[in-house]
C-alpha cells in the first residue's frame, strides 16, 4: 500500500476523495487529520492546512486541494472513469459538483462543523457555546440545496444527479450531505426523491468506510449507518 490519506472523517472533502479512491480500487491507508489545529508538520505537506492530502510513500509527492486532487486520482488511475467521455458532459459535471463543493459547502456544512464538531473538540473553543444562529441559518439554507437536487433528479431523468450513471456530482453533494446526516441536521422528510437518491448512493460498496465512521463526542444519528435509511 504505497497511499496515505490524510484525512478528517467529518471533512466532506476527506469523503469524497475516500469515496472516488474507493471506486478506482485504490488501496490506501487513512491518518486522522485535525486540520484546525495546524500541526507543523502537516503544514509541510499542505501550507493551506486543509485535508485531504494524498501522499505517496515511495516517493514522497504530495497531493492536495479539493479540485486539483481529484484530477489528479481521476488522470493517474484509470481503472474506472468518475467523468464522462465528452467535454460538454464533463463541464456540467464539474460545475454541478463546483455547487456542492463551495455553495452548499460555506452555506450549510461550514457553519455546523465549526459550530458543532471544531467547538465541541478544540481546547482553544472551550469557553465558546455554539451558535444557535449560525446553526438556525445552515438548517434553514439546506432546503434550498434539496430543492436543487430535486430539480436535477427531474431535469435529468435518471436515479442519479446527472443521468442514469453515478458520478463525481454524485460523491460531491452525498459527501456533504452524509456529514450533516451523521449529526441528524438532514430533514429528509423534505423530499423523497432525495432520500432515495442518497439511500442509492450511500448503499455502494465504496461508501461503506464512510457509514463505520466514529467521531469521539460525536453521536451519530440512529439511520446514518443503515444503507436503506
Amino acid at each position: 500500500m504505497s497511499w496515505i490519506l490524510y484525512h478528517y472523517p467529518l471533512c466532506p472533502f476527506s469523503r469524497k476523495i475516500r469515496i472516488i479512491l474507493k471506486e478506482k480500487g485504490v488501496q490506501f491507508e487513512l491518518v486522522l487529520e485535525k486540520y484546525w489545529e495546524r500541526r507543523k508538520s502537516f503544514l509541510s505537506l499542505n501550507p493551506s492546512g486543509s485535508t485531504p492530502v494524498l501522499l505517496n510513500k515511495e516517493n514522497n509527492k504530495v497531493y492536495y486541494g479539493n479540485f486539483s486532487l481529484f484530477e489528479f486520482i481521476e488522470q493517474n488511475f484509470l481503472e474506472q472513469a468518475i467523468l464522462p467521455f465528452d467535454y460538454q458532459s464533463q463541464y456540467q459535471v464539474r460545475n454541478i459538483a463546483e455547487w456542492f463543493d463551495t455553495k452548499f459547502y460555506n452555506e450549510v456544512t461550514k457553519y455546523l462543523i465549526e459550530e458543532k464538531v471544531i467547538k465541541n473538540a478544540s481546547i482553544n473553543f472551550n469557553s465558546m457555546p455554539p451558535n444557535s444562529s449560525a446553526i438556525r441559518a445552515a438548517k434553514k439554507n439546506i432546503l434550498l440545496h434539496l430543492d436543487y437536487i430535486d430539480f436535477l433528479l427531474k431535469k435529468n431523468c435518471g436515479d442519479y444527479i446527472t443521468g442514469e450513471k453515478v458520478g463525481l456530482a454524485d460523491f460531491s453533494a452525498a459527501a456533504q450531505l452524509s456529514v450533516l446526516d451523521y449529526m441528524g441536521d438532514v430533514p429528509w422528510e423534505y423530499s423523497v426523491a432525495v432520500k432515495s437518491w442518497y439511500a442509492l448512493v450511500k448503499s455502494r460498496p465504496s461508501f461503506r468506510d464512510i457509514l463505520n465512521d466514529e467521531v469521539p463526542g460525536l453521536y451519530k444519528s440512529s439511520h446514518y449507518e443503515n444503507p436503506d435509511f
